[in-house]
């Protein structure tokens, strides 16, 4: 029996190819699911500052107007830009069904320009609700007044 020259070169040739196949492969799915895990913490980050800015801005009109009815919040009242580039941004009040009442909650929807990225995104949020490319995110807004006797039913303010 004679020995082949290189059979065990081509051999190893073989296997580093086939693991460099392997490598690459598992590699750049592991950065798609970072890239997704970063984009998806970058609109988390935006919609948690828009939360507390607009529970901040809430308490500062009520401190203001001294009536816990509020109607209008934007992203410019709350001194945010409403675009970062990579989804555009809008809050209003959640509004109850009884007049001159607090409002229940805050409301923000976030629209992802890039329309490919939504289903990537969609797996690593919570939002209370999705339409379509738009994440929808409803959060309480907590009133603490404690003395609810002070307060005047016809018009939700504070005698």
């Amino acid at each position: 029996m004679r020995h082949q020259r290189g059979s065990l070169s081509v051999g190893l040739l073989q296997y580093l190819s086939i693991s460099l196949i392997i490598l690459v492969f598992f590699t750049s799915s592991l950065l798609n699911v970072l890239s997704d895990m970063r984009l998806a913490k970058e609109v988390n980050v935006s919609v948690q500052e828009i939360r507390q800015k607009s529970a901040l801005h809430y308490a500062n009109q009520v401190l203001q107007s001294r009536c816990l009815p509020q109607t209008t919040l934007t992203m410019a009242l709350i001194g945010i830009p409403d675009n970062d580039g990579l989804a555009k941004y809008d809050v209003k009040y959640i509004q109850r069904a009884q007049p001159n009442s607090a409002p229940s909650g805050i409301e923000i929807r976030a629209t992802l320009h890039d329309k490919e990225m939504v289903e990537r995104v969609a797996r690593l949020l919570s939002p209370t609700q999705q339409n379509n490319d738009t994440f929808i995110f409803h959060f309480p807004l907590r009133n603490q007044l404690h003395d609810w006797q002070q307060l005047n039913v016809n018009n939700g303010c504070i005698k």
